[in-house]
């Protein structure tokens, strides 16, 4: 055997949601998305474009505090000294940003003791609000994971129609990949935080949230407007709760789901997955159907065709066959001959030495096959 492939075994219920029209799963690409190519999540003049919104986003508490402390400034000022809005707003932020205290004729010793204990007060929360507000600027400029995370934000805001990947360990790793090469916009969505940056780095669009917060990071991600979602995640129970949650708030959502508990097809259909693939019975069916016979190439493992393989034989050299001969033992997916496949030809196309047939059987004919080919043939091709 040359090689070994792999048919995936589907169990999909009868409500499974079509693809859309517009391409592959009906995704739309967000403008400057590259197909096939991941794009850096993080650029230079990103900075320029979604600094000022991450700053608001990280620091609005602090700005709070400080705007709120120079209008009730104003405020004392314009209420005990009789200032207008425009004066006691000068007043305000000369007096706060220690440009200069203000005060009226005979200094601050003419000040009511209410307007002393007002501008104490004001002026040791502003002072607190200013000098966190200071830190957390310079701090947020430079953290470049936080420019990241606006630019995903951005990114994931313009997707529709995109995949949801759930769990990004050995097989959501491999389902990224070939979404990259479809090039399909996807989103990645793993349990652990600390997984996340260098995810990030190496360009793959990823949030983290633990299982708890799957509705939060999957509302984050725009599951109402994706197409599709993918759970990799190697504990059952966590794509479970993915599933309840994603078909709850979208039920027209297509959710493709791996199982490794058999048992759990049910659960994971009743939970709203349009497909379940059983990877256990997978790939346990494939290594021991490899163990009856060498031609074996694959396992067909289906509800709906249960108990075919698919077998790779080789006409041996000085014997020919036509397709029909071949065809009535068993169903020939594919003639590979010549460096060409052909699928399909009439029964009288001769199969000539050397040709590589991929047939559709179950053990007792791959038997049946084998002794056809290697041993007499009734009636040989002249």
């Amino acid at each position: 055997m040359q090689g070994t492939v792999l048919v995936a075994d589907v169990a999909e219920s009868a409500e499974s949601t079509p693809t859309g029209s517009e391409g592959l799963g009906g995704a739309v690409h967000p403008a400057g998305h590259a197909p096939g190519r991941r794009r850096q999540v993080f650029r230079r003049w990103d900075i320029l474009r979604y600094g000022p919104r991450a700053i608001l986003r990280h620091l609005w508490l602090q700005l709070t505090v400080l705007v709120a402390m120079f209008t009730s400034c104003a405020f004392v000022f314009h209420y005990f000294q009789g200032l207008d809005a425009v004066s006691a707003t000068l007043a305000s932020v000369s007096t706060i940003t220690t440009i200069g205290i203000y005060a009226p004729s005979g200094g601050i010793t003419h000040l009511f003791l209410a307007e002393q204990v007002s501008l104490i007060v004001i002026f040791l929360v502003s002072v607190g609000a200013a000098a966190s507000l200071v830190q957390g600027v310079i701090s947020q400029m430079v953290n470049k994971s936080l420019w990241t995370e606006e630019v995903l934000r951005n990114e994931v805001g313009k997707m529709s129609g995109h995949s949801i990947v759930m769990g990004y360990s050995h097989l959501g790793r491999y389902v990224a990949e070939q979404l990259d090469e479809l090039g399909l916009p996807y989103v990645v969505i793993v349990r652990h935080a600390d997984h996340v940056d260098a995810l990030r780095r190496d360009g793959v669009p990823a949030f983290s949230a633990p299982v708890t917060e799957f509705h939060r990071v999957l509302e984050q991600v725009g599951v109402r407007r994706a197409g599709s979602m993918i759970c990799t995640f190697e504990e059952d129970p966590d794509n479970l709760i993915a599933i309840l949650y994603a078909n709850k708030v979208r039920p027209e959502l297509r959710i493709i789901t791996t199982v490794h508990d058999r048992d759990l097809i049910g659960s994971a259909q009743m939970a709203g997955a349009d497909v379940v693939v059983p990877t256990a019975n997978i790939l346990g069916g494939l290594l021991a159907v490899a163990t009856v016979s060498k031609e074996v190439a694959g396992v067909l493992l289906s509800s709906k065709i249960p108990g075919r393989y698919l077998a790779e034989f080789t006409v041996p050299s000085h014997r020919k066959f036509t397709f029909g001969q071949l065809n009535e033992i068993a169903p020939i997916l594919l003639v590979f001959e010549q460096g060409q496949v052909r699928t399909n030809p009439p029964d009288d196309y001769v199969i000539s030495a050397g040709s590589t047939v991929l047939v559709l059987t179950s053990p007792e004919t791959i038997a049946k096959l084998r002794q056809h080919l290697g041993g007499p043939v009734s009636t040989p091709v002249s």
